[in-house]
């Protein structure tokens, strides 16, 4: 049985004004854009969407139609199809992209994960006590910042690793974290409430949704599932109608918040999924491009943005800083990504960025069960280098293999050798000293709900 509500209070991972009955209650608004007013700054969302990998996506090259809104947002918008995340984890990528910091930096490399260590003490003795890691206090995280710039700061997320535990309720005006097995439709009524209860506000909006769609376990969305051919991708077809399913919800959300005017509409994924791409199905290891190319797409025509489709190489810890300068805050010190407005705007420092960008190495981390099983990338232009735990490197050749089927390190020394150097430095420059961390005891009920997500390898 998944953990309910009440559940995470006990773990203290649910962080919430606590009043969803009465916002639900209140979800029939008659206001089609309650919040849509001009104000000194636009208002902001920013729509995380748990598990989607892009290439599943009509606008991006999917032959079904999978998201019919998204598609439709897209004439209008700038699509970075390699966007990249800099984990295949939420934890860690989610971290990024609210600080503008890779991993090794924030200090949160691990979300909530039952392996097989943690199993064998658990056996013992009916539970174990986790230290997750925590975003330090020291780094300004986006809803701090936007709150600090004026806004009025709204989050609500249905991933067990998005809550106070980890440090992602930290400047939110109201933030609520649901169980992981909510749906979109739910998170939905829910903002709806808590937009009527603010409105007219005086300030700017910031609101952050954590959909946890399409996230395993792939819930068959009878309306909108197609059987497979071959019973083997089942997982991908419920996996699929997940994909359909919260597209329409997206939608709504943008048409309730009156994302056509005055809003910086901003969605993202925090990693992909694999369906047997390389043998497997999940998010569990490796860095592999069906597992780190997100979907990043930025939609703000009042802003002077004309709709693009780029294939220069972001980071998802480029979405915190673009916001930023979207809005004219105040550059802040430490962060590590960078601001994509000139390529957004297509002003004069457009071109200086696009060569910027080419040139920069972009990398990604994920650990698994101890510091000795970590995945390294390194991306650079069309080459992506993963080093595996056992310190072999293979790369992989954007141009002629996307999916990335031919390992062609030895064919390639000069390219191999560039990309180690830069992540060795890359790796040895920059750790975060004095990580934080929260102790969360696993007993058998968290253990059921990270069993139910996928989140227990014995």
């Amino acid at each position: 049985m998944p953990i309910e509500r009440r559940t995470f209070l006990k773990y203290g991972l649910y962080c919430g004004s606590g009043a969803l009955a009465g916002s639900i209650c209140l979800a029939g608004c008659s206001r089609k854009h309650p919040i849509s007013s001009v104000r000194n700054r636009p208002n902001v969302v920013v729509v995380l969407c748990d598990t989607l990998r892009p290439d599943y996506l009509g606008f991006n090259g999917y032959p079904g139609k999978t998201s019919p809104f998204l598609t439709e947002l897209s004439k209008s918008s700038i699509n970075f199809k390699r966007a990249f995340a800099t984990s295949s984890w939420t934890a860690p990528s989610t971290s990024s992209l609210f600080t503008s910091m890779y991993p090794h930096r924030h200090g949160v490399i691990e979300g909530f994960m039952c392996h097989k260590k943690r199993m064998a003490e658990f056996k013992k003795k009916g539970k174990v006590l986790i230290n997750l890691n925590r975003i330090p206090s020291d780094i300004p995280t986006m809803p701090e910042l936007l709150q600090s710039a004026g806004y009025l700061t709204l989050g609500i997320a249905a991933n067990i690793n998005i809550g106070s535990a980890m440090g992602f309720d930290r400047g939110f005006d109201r933030f609520e974290l649901f169980n992981d097995h909510t749906r979109a439709s739910t998170l939905y009524r829910c903002v709806k409430g808590w937009i009527n209860e603010v409105s007219p506000s005086k300030k700017p909006v910031f609101l952050y949704t954590h959909f946890n769609d399409p996230h395993y376990p792939y819930v068959k969305h009878y309306l909108h599932y197609e059987k497979p051919v071959d019973k083997k991708y089942e997982p991908r077809a419920r996996y699929l109608s997940e994909i359909r399913y919260l597209d329409k919800y997206i939608e709504k959300l943008y048409d309730f918040m009156g994302a056509d005017s005055n809003t910086i509409f901003v969605v993202v994924s925090d990693h992909g999924e694999e369906f047997w791409d390389h043998g497997k199905v999940g998010h569990k290891s490796g860095l592999h491009r069906e597992l780190t190319n997100v979907l990043t797409m930025f939609h703000a025509p009042f802003l002077g943005i004309r709709p693009a489709s780029i294939n220069i190489n972001i980071s998802l810890i480029d979405v915190l800083p673009t916001i930023l300068e979207l809005i004219s805050f105040k550059k802040v010190s430490g962060m590590e990504g960078l601001s994509l407005v000139p390529i957004l705007k297509s002003d004069g420092r457009s071109t200086s960025l696009k060569e910027r960008l080419n040139d920069r190495t972009i990398f990604a981390h994920r650990m698994l069960n101890d510091p000795q099983t970590q995945f390294w990338a390194a991306i650079n232009r069309h080459w992506n280098m993963i080093e595996l735990p056992d310190s072999k490197k293979v790369l992989f050749d954007h141009r002629n293999d996307l999916p990335e089927r031919q390992d062609v390190f030895s064919d390639n020394p000069g390219i191999t050798g560039r990309l180690t150097k830069k992540l060795e430095y890359f790796k040895s420059h920059g750790s975060r000293v004095g990580i934080e961390t929260t102790p969360v005891d696993m007993d058998k009920d968290l253990l059921e709900e990270l069993e139910s997500l996928g989140y227990v390898d014995r």
